[in-house]
């Protein structure tokens, strides 16, 4: 099964890729590669916002209250989303584990976690997006392993401007890295992540990745 395919099933290739696409206006240093040295754990970093800003859903509540709905005589449809739970909760009912780099450059910021259990019609999924000190985004998302195991693989993801039907944007003097989208599968966790990176820093950053990291920001 190829990445695209892949990501598609699990249902995280429209994630990442709009949280890729949209962070690209925020780009300001454009070469992709100008990464500071010094390494910060994830726990250190900051909000992006300034305030913690994520989601965790568990989606069975969305069942239960249609069904409550339709077998009462108000007519009342049940809610958009699932009852939004804490981390914790979220993490005991994920069922893989969680691979996370144990640092990312000084000047990263986490901009957004999310992510759903016990979904009627997808896999339980946790995805988060960091800013660079290059104002580009990195997305790891991850879920449980479905099929057989695949390689690891990448392919380049299409910018708006080359997508057909898309609004043309201007050239810009520095042409920005483009956006690789990368897949594997590490202890029974499929990984996909995104980022303006060359391939072979996608396969050491995936090589790299942990389990047990704490990423929650302390300040």
């Amino acid at each position: 099964m190829g990445i695209l395919q892949l990501a598609k099933r699990s249902g995280l290739f429209l994630a990442i890729v709009l949280a890729s696409v949209l962070l690209v206006e925020c780009a300001r240093n454009t070469s992709g590669t100008n990464i500071p040295d010094k390494p910060v754990m994830l726990s250190k970093l900051l909000w992006c916002s300034n305030k913690p800003d994520g989601m965790f859903v568990d989606d069975a509540a969305l069942v239960t209250a249609q069904a409550m709905s339709v077998s009462s005589s108000v007519s009342t449809p049940g809610p958009v989303k699932g009852t939004s739970i804490s981390w914790s909760v979220f993490k005991a009912n994920l069922g893989f584990p969680i691979f996370l780099p144990e640092t990312l450059p000084e000047g990263s910021c986490l901009l957004k976690p999310f992510g759903w259990v016990r979904n009627a019609t997808s896999h339980n999924s946790f995805i988060i997006t960091y800013v660079l000190p290059d104002r580009n985004s990195l997305t790891i998302a991850q879920t449980l392993q479905s099929g057989p195991n695949t390689p690891f693989q990448c392919f380049v993801s299409p910018e708006p401007s080359d997508v057909k039907g898309g609004t043309p944007t201007a050239e810009s003097s520095t042409k920005l890295a483009p956006v690789q989208l990368c897949s594997g599968v590490r202890d029974k966790t499929n990984i996909t992540f995104s980022a303006r990176w060359k391939p072979k820093q996608m396969q050491q950053f995936f090589n790299d990745l942990q389990t047990g990291i704490d990423w929650t920001p302390t300040s």
